[in-house]
């Protein structure tokens, strides 16, 4: 993929002049990240910053009983790794790849010269990362509801980030609800029967949105 041409279409690089998005795409360098495989680790230095290009990646914090649980999930064109563009520090959480994926990476010094430098960049990114923090604090107040409505949560805040054809398995819904494998099996296997989703192999596809929502807010019983 042509990194110059990827920028210039994602925001918040297609803020910037046509100059300094020529600069950034130059020093921009792709890694290809397999399903699985560890972009940065919780409590790395964050001396660089990250763009998705193709796939999808999940960011993880340590539950208490040590298992992971995801905080986001992040997909082609969203931004990862800036803890560290206003003061240089450690990332907090951990960056894995869903699926097998292209990341884009820049040295966090060049990223931090943009912000002090381009008042759109910088505009833009704090729109984005607004957007972004609503939408995870969102997804974290599902926490403390029941098994059902955590999950119907979970597949309603990741269609609205990636359609209605979810490229998720019923483990990775687990892990985002935070709940055990076989309780998020016994509930996808109740909204299918219900008409809510359908399944197939490594995938899930929204059919009822609406009564997911109002499962969500105990409209629905």
């Amino acid at each position: 993929m042509n990194v110059l041409k990827f920028l210039s279409e994602t925001s918040p690089f297609n803020a910037l002049a046509p100059d300094a998005l020529r600069d950034l795409a130059e020093l921009g360098q792709v890694r290809a990240v397999p399903k699985g495989g560890r972009v940065y680790a919780e409590g790395e230095h964050a001396g660089l910053t990250y763009v998705v290009m193709t796939g999808q990646v999940q960011i993880t914090r340590a539950a208490s009983d040590g298992k992971p649980l995801t905080i986001e999930i992040l997909k082609a064109g969203e931004m990862f790794g800036c803890v560290g563009c206003a003061a240089m520090g450690n990332y907090p959480c951990e960056a894995v790849a869903g699926a097998a994926s292209d990341i884009l990476l820049f040295p966090m010094s060049h990223i931090r010269n943009l912000l002090e430098k381009n008042l759109a960049f910088g505009r833009a990114l704090f729109y984005d990362m607004s957007r972004r923090m609503r939408e995870a604090q969102s997804f974290r107040t599902l926490g403390a509801e029941t098994v059902e409505k955590r999950i119907a949560g979970v597949l309603l805040w990741l269609a609205g980030k990636f359609g209605s054809d979810l490229p998720f398995t019923r483990q990775s819904i687990a892990e985002m609800a935070n709940t055990t494998p076989e309780s998020a099996i016994r509930t996808l296997i109740d909204f299918r029967r219900r008409g809510l989703i359908a399944t197939g192999w490594k995938r899930i596809a929204m059919r009822n949105s609406k009564a997911l929502r109002e499962l969500l807010e105990g409209v629905a019983a």
